[in-house]
């Protein structure tokens, strides 16, 4: 029989209640300038510096994190994920941090947030209208050329 959260999940919980709503986009993402209305991911290594207090925690440490969070998401109080970040224990030659995918970590998203982000990411509608003039211009354009 369970006696509830372990000291670790109790922490990961305080983290991720503390963690904004909404998050500014990626480096990447074409669309930087925008805030998104929904919480971001956290890296293992932010939460695990977060939990334990310290800036380079032992792989141990971010192991324990790891599988205390994926409990956390099995009885679904938070949602793991990827995200793409700078590498901390990983440096390329010239001791920059290499980037690439982490294990991310973020609060479960209410419905509101959810359909947020479905609409952020939904394709714009389509234009059928628009579509057809352009392949009559298309059309137009290759029977001038001889095409």
């Amino acid at each position: 029989m369970s006696r509830g959260h372990g000291e670790t999940q109790r922490k990961i919980l305080a983290s991720l209640a503390s963690h904004p709503r909404q998050h500014a986009a990626e480096r990447w993402d074409r669309n930087r300038d925008e805030t998104r209305s929904w919480p971001g991911w956290i890296t293992v290594h932010e939460l695990t510096c977060a939990v334990y207090g310290t800036d380079q925690p032992a792989r141990g440490q971010v192991e324990t994190v790891r599988r205390a969070a994926r409990r956390l998401a099995a009885e679904g109080l938070a949602e793991i994920g990827e995200t793409w970040d700078a590498m901390p224990r990983r440096q390329l030659w010239n001791g920059r941090p290499a980037t690439g995918r982490q294990f991310g970590i973020r609060p479960v998203l209410t419905p509101a947030e959810k359909a947020a982000k479905e609409a952020f990411y939904a394709p714009p509608a389509r234009d059928d209208a628009g579509l057809q003039a352009n392949f009559a211009k298309l059309q137009a354009i290759l029977g001038r050329a001889g095409i």
